[in-house]
């Protein structure tokens, strides 16, 4: 009984750890997502949680690699008070909207070190957090030759529908 307690009380540990709220320079935007020094794979998704804190916030988001132009994530993201599309937080008696992005991470981004920067255009303050891209990795099965052209068109699928006749019999 005492071994299963302390193992409870060992995850909740971890788990409170791997939780983060980064409070931008300007206390303007609390950011819970991506994690700092973070481990993510180019292909899968890059999770965004932050909450504005404040009225007065125009935010975009970049992720900006030593090999990779910067590339805008969102601009003029969401930070509205809109409590059908985002979740509501209670903070000392005021309620605050918690937002999220999830970004596609293309699979052409290269391993290595990126910058996920939330910037708040109404204030000119940027906020940066490191993280780091592990390489495109196909799925089990899948060619691995890499397309040298990506169609924008979406994904066109046809189903055919075959309708019994009753027999003349």
């Amino acid at each position: 009984m005492k071994l299963s307690a302390i193992a409870l009380l060992g995850s909740l540990i971890a788990c409170a750890s791997a939780v983060q709220n980064l409070q931008t320079a300007d206390k303007q935007l609390n950011i819970s997502s991506p994690l700092l020094n973070g481990a993510y794979v180019a292909g899968q998704i890059l999770p965004l949680s932050y909450t504005p804190l404040s009225s007065n916030i125009v935010l975009n988001v970049y992720l900006k690699g030593a090999n990779v132009n910067e590339s805008a994530i969102a601009l003029n993201a969401d930070t509205s008070n809109d409590p059908t599309s985002n979740v509501p937080i209670k903070v000392d008696n005021m309620t605050y909207y918690q937002h999220s992005i999830n970004y596609a991470i293309p699979t052409t981004y290269p391993a290595g070190n990126y910058e996920c920067i939330f910037e708040n255009v109404a204030t000119h303050t940027n906020t940066s957090i490191p993280v780091s891209l592990l390489a495109y990795v196909p799925p089990a099965g899948a060619s691995s030759a890499i397309p040298t052209a990506v169609s924008t068109a979406p994904a066109v699928s046809e189903t055919s529908i075959i309708i019994a006749q009753p027999s003349s019999a």
